[in-house]
């Protein structure tokens, strides 16, 4: 009886600790780092809006959410649109028809996109109900973090000079600067299979500056540049924790 006794007492704390380690997705407050995978539809203002339409937006989320719902995040984004509005600096070498001759006389095929990229750190809260679980609810974060984006010169059809090597850094307006950025949205965490999920507001906000020789201006411009993004930000996240398993046996 007495060495039954003492085998309890000894064996106790790491049933306690067990038990703390049991604890699921659908009971309790777990930290588990997320990993996302996300699609950002985003509306342009303010100069970025002037010189770019409609812009696209995929990265990639990694989130640490503690048992308090504190989230800690970095995310990065590369950034793509089909739409440039601004074409002025492009006025010298087109013609008065509004094509591009090319070095055999014919007429060169231009296409012209928007390319960039953003990364930022976040830090945010996660405001839980009692469905459908502790893990998920609404979240609002916010940030700091870095955003790059230029005209992508693509000569599609005809060998152009003026586009060809270093010539067209001279046209491309590639701008750089600092960021911060709101997210307000919806995570949900599935205690059980991969349907797992965020979707939301998003808001960005940069201040950047276009670092090259401008050909058409023949100067470096040092005008701050005011870019506004706004849209819907969605993503399908991967939890990474240790699930409890669905059924216990005994012997």
């Amino acid at each position: 009886m007495l060495k039954r006794l003492l085998f309890i007492l000894v064996l106790f704390p790491f049933f306690n600790l067990d038990s703390k380690a049991q604890r699921n997705v659908n009971d309790s407050s777990i930290f588990m780092p997320l990993v996302s995978i996300d699609y950002t539809a985003m509306f342009p203002a303010g100069d970025f809006g002037k010189r770019f339409g409609f812009t696209n937006g995929l990265g990639l989320s990694v989130d640490f959410k503690t048992k308090k719902k504190w989230i800690y995040g970095l995310h990065g984004n590369f950034l793509f649109s089909g739409q440039v509005k601004d074409v002025s600096q492009f006025e010298q070498i087109i013609n008065s028809d509004g094509t591009v001759t090319a070095i055999s006389g014919g007429l060169a095929g231009i296409s012209l996109k928007m390319r960039g990229f953003n990364v930022n750190g976040d830090i945010g809260y996660l405001f839980t109900f009692k469905k459908p679980n502790p893990n998920s609810g609404l979240f609002i974060k916010g940030g700091l973090g870095y955003l790059q984006h230029k005209i992508y010169i693509q000569n599609v059809e005809e060998d152009v000079p003026q586009f060809n090597g270093e010539y067209k850094k001279g046209y491309d307006r590639l701008s750089m600067g600092l960021s911060i950025h709101q997210h307000i949205g919806y995570q949900y965490i599935n205690g059980k299979g991969i349907w797992n999920f965020h979707a939301g507001l998003y808001f960005m906000e940069g201040l950047t500056q276009n670092i090259r020789y401008n050909f058409d201006t023949k100067s470096k411009s040092d005008k701050l540049q005011f870019d506004f993004l706004f849209g819907i930000k969605v993503g399908w996240t991967i939890p990474i924790y240790k699930r409890t398993p669905d059924k216990i046996y005994y012997n």
